[in-house]
């Protein structure tokens, strides 16, 4: 309470200075001195409604960025989503290619553990000299 008390007596301490008085609020008796402070206050006001003018442009010029920066922001959104859908296919296709490289893996390891016997066959064609076609059959058996 008493510090509520010091700060209100300094404040009025210093603001006593900037006090008005009634006889400074007077208007001034002669139509000239009356005319010269009529035209300053519309200068004054001619000044504020200016600079309430070029605000009101900023203000408009800030909502505009706004508006531009929130639609960019709902844009960039939709896009981030979009990519994390690709990547959750992307990622399930690339589990399922491993999947058959295992087993095509794991095909080729056991056949080729199964028998020391194999067999191969082809076809010999060769362009240039037709009648040299033939069938190739081979054999192999491992020890």
């Amino acid at each position: 309470m008493k510090r509520l008390i010091i700060l209100l007596v300094i404040l009025s301490i210093i603001l006593i200075p900037f006090t008005a008085t009634a006889q400074s609020l007077d208007p001034p008796s002669d139509y000239d001195s009356l005319l010269e402070k009529y035209e300053e206050m519309y200068q004054i006001a001619q000044e504020a409604m200016d600079l309430a003018e070029e605000r009101k442009a900023q203000a408009d010029k800030w909502k505009g960025l706004y508006e531009k920066e929130r639609k960019d922001k709902l844009e960039y959104k939709k896009l981030y989503e979009e990519s994390e859908k690709n990547l959750q296919t992307t990622m399930k296709s690339n589990k399922r290619l491993q999947d058959m490289i295992d087993r095509l893996d794991n095909l080729l390891k056991e056949s080729l553990k199964k028998s020391d016997l194999s067999l191969s066959t082809g076809i010999v064609y060769t362009p240039i000299n037709p009648e040299n076609t033939g069938i190739l059959v081979g054999f192999q058996y491992g020890f």
